[in-house]
């Protein structure tokens, strides 16, 4: 094969290629690209009453976790504590950690308080499944 031959070949083939991928396509990739981020920035106008209120619940929840940690803790270093004592502080700490993901999602992906939130959570479902698992037996 000739030299000038296989540089036709080629030629024809890179002309041809785009032009058929931008017919096929129908749509722009860079506009997708800019409405993806504009969503996940979630540039939105909130209400700012409503975002105290939030933080405003967010910071109590975590308070009132925190203080159930604290009860369960003590509860759990005690020998004279019945297993049955510990399960209302587990349901207890379940439907908080269920409160704590749910104001979690509700704060921006940005918001500090979210990533404490979201790690006291961790917190009581790692210790809820811990006794769970029967490791404190």
């Amino acid at each position: 094969m000739k030299i000038d031959e296989l540089n036709t070949h080629v030629h024809f083939l890179s002309d041809t290629g785009p032009q058929k991928a931008e017919k096929g396509q129908g749509f722009d990739f860079q506009r997708m690209l800019v409405e993806a981020s504009q969503k996940l920035n979630d540039v939105r106008s909130v209400n700012p009453n409503h975002e105290v209120q939030l933080h405003s619940q967010s910071l109590k929840a975590v308070e009132n976790a925190l203080v159930t940690l604290e009860k369960y803790q003590k509860e759990l270093s005690s020998l004279d504590t019945p297993l049955k004592r510990i399960d209302p502080i587990l349901q207890t700490m379940t439907r908080e950690v269920n409160e704590l993901t749910r104001l979690s999602e509700g704060l921006s992906l940005s918001d500090p308080l979210r990533k404490i939130l979201d790690e006291t959570a961790v917190l009581s479902a790692v210790e809820i499944e811990k006794f769970r698992r029967g490791d404190y037996l």
